[in-house]
């Protein structure tokens, strides 16, 4: 969903792997590693995996317990309880970063989700990526 996906997606003809996204990639992590201390890269990937994990949490819920209705007793623990405690934890840890990392990982967060309703005209519609699964 990245501006110029279709370069970065174009896999090498031998080696069967998506070439230009793997230089890309590295490029972008050496300036990284270049410009941020490995502990300030750390709090970065560490917000990141979180912001992960609690969407992945809510994803749950929005669709067993929500979208496919499933509210029997065992479902209420692992589609309802389970997911929103984990949800819970992790948002306590993810708001006592500093408040640099909070900011820098929102802000991107915040680009990421600008780019993907672009690309998908407000969310009415599907991206390509998803469509061709």
């Amino acid at each position: 969903m990245l501006p110029a996906s279709g370069f970065l997606s174009r896999v090498h003809e031998r080696y069967r792997t998506p070439f230009n996204a793997t230089v890309f990639v590295g490029v972008v992590t050496l300036a990284v590693a270049l410009v941020f201390e490995l502990d300030t890269i750390t709090k970065f990937v560490n917000f990141g995996a979180l912001t992960a994990f609690m969407a992945l949490n809510l994803s749950v819920i929005a669709y067993f317990f929500i979208g496919r209705g499933q509210r029997s007793g065992r479902d209420l623990i692992f589609y309802l309880l389970f997911p929103l405690l984990g949800f819970l934890i992790i948002f306590y840890v993810w708001f006592n970063f500093d408040v640099g990392t909070f900011l820098f990982g929102v802000l991107w967060l915040a680009v990421g989700i600008v780019i993907a309703a672009v690309k998908t005209k407000g969310f009415r519609e599907k991206p390509a990526v998803i469509q061709e699964l």
